[in-house]
């Protein structure tokens, strides 16, 4: 399935853009709905990278500097990537409201910004409220 996204993702940033602006404005509707469950499969992948120390076995001093060089990402992106991944672990209920598309990208940032420096308890609790909040 993978492969499949990624040859399908290649595709489409050659393809030509529609000339019709509203041909655009719902394909961005649909690719932003896409890159949002992309983001969500990407992260759940590299937590269990990060929690495995699977980098690590790979050579890589981190799973940051893995995705830097894996990625070609920069150390903030690799940084923001590996914090949202390890809140999502914490976070259940929004780790699957965001792989089902009933929180976006966005509010998941947020809540997972709000909770970061949280114990795993507080977190618990937060997550709830934040979650109505968001709603």
């Amino acid at each position: 399935m993978v492969a499949s996204v990624r040859e399908t993702a290649s595709a489409l940033a050659l393809a030509v853009v529609p000339e019709s602006a509203p041909v655009c404005l719902a394909e961005v509707e649909d690719l932003l709905f896409a890159r949002d469950r992309l983001v969500s499969a990407v992260a759940a992948r590299v937590e269990r990278v990060h929690a495995a120390g699977e980098a690590r076995a790979h050579g890589h001093a981190s799973t940051k500097l893995w995705l830097r060089t894996a990625a070609g990402m920069s150390a903030a992106g690799a940084g923001r990537l590996v914090a949202l991944a390890v809140e999502l672990a914490r976070l259940p209920v929004v780790r699957a409201r965001f792989a089902d598309d009933s929180l976006s990208e966005g509010y998941v940032t947020a809540i997972c910004a709000a909770t970061g420096r949280l114990t795993d308890e507080q977190a618990g609790l937060a997550e709830s409220i934040l979650v109505a909040l968001a709603d």
